[in-house]
């Protein structure tokens, strides 16, 4: 009886031991499950975090292409606007230039000079070569002034786009790193399950080898006391 109850716990006690050990590789496996979960949610937050930040750099761009059509817009108006006061600038210039030539032949004829001929008369032409040339100067200053504006125009609508490309850049690598990290979350997410899953196995094996185990043990103990309790009758 006390030989069959040996080897009855001499069967069990490989299965206990691996019992315990399964038991202890449940534990690690769930505890690294746990990790894994917990750096799959930090990989989740970080993701979100770079979608923001794709999100943002995306706005930027839009704000910076918008404020350079309205920068350029504004200039190209300025631009526009010049006309009238080039046309009134002109206009005040005509009229300045009759004033001084008629000033000019009531002086010739208060003494006395033949306004229509000789040095009178050459005298006008000068004037009128002169009031000539100050208007194409007129004319000049405001077509740099309206060059000027559109220039700038143009300029500002490059640098918008620029810095709308830069912010393109900028969300793209963003949306990059979120989609890296997406995948990091997954694999993280997988070994977790597959932690999980081992787990599992692992604690329906150790309660299926400790069954078993008993089981062997008080079949190899009744079967022992059966041979006693034989040889003895």
């Amino acid at each position: 009886m006390l030989q069959a109850i040996a080897a009855g716990i001499g069967i069990a006690a490989p299965i206990a031991q691996g019992f315990l050990a399964d038991y202890a590789q449940n534990r690690a496996n769930k505890a690294s499950a746990s990790a894994l979960k917990q750096q799959a949610g930090i990989y989740g937050v970080q993701a979100e975090a770079s979608l923001r930040t794709a999100a943002m750099y995306a706005k930027q761009a839009g704000m910076n292409v918008a404020l350079g059509k309205g920068n350029a817009r504004n200039l190209r108006l300025a631009a526009a606007n010049l006309d009238p006061y080039e046309q009134y600038a002109m206009r005040n210039a005509r009229v300045e230039a009759r004033r001084r030539v008629g000033e000019g032949r009531t002086q010739f004829a208060a003494n006395g000079v033949m306004v229509d001929t000789g040095a009178a008369a050459l005298w006008e032409q000068d004037e009128a070569a002169d009031a000539a040339l100050e208007r194409l100067d007129i004319m000049q200053q405001f077509e740099d002034q309206s060059w000027e504006y559109r220039t700038q125009a143009n300029k500002a609508l490059a640098e918008g786009y620029a810095a709308a490309a830069a912010n393109a850049g900028a969300a793209m690598g963003a949306a990059g790193d979120a989609y890296a990290t997406r995948l990091q979350q997954s694999a993280a997410l997988a070994q977790a399950k597959q932690k999980k899953k081992k787990s599992w196995y692992n604690t329906i094996g150790a309660v299926i080898g400790t069954i078993g185990g008993a089981a062997l043990g008080i079949a190899g103990s009744k079967f022992g006391a059966g041979s006693q309790a034989g040889a003895v009758h």
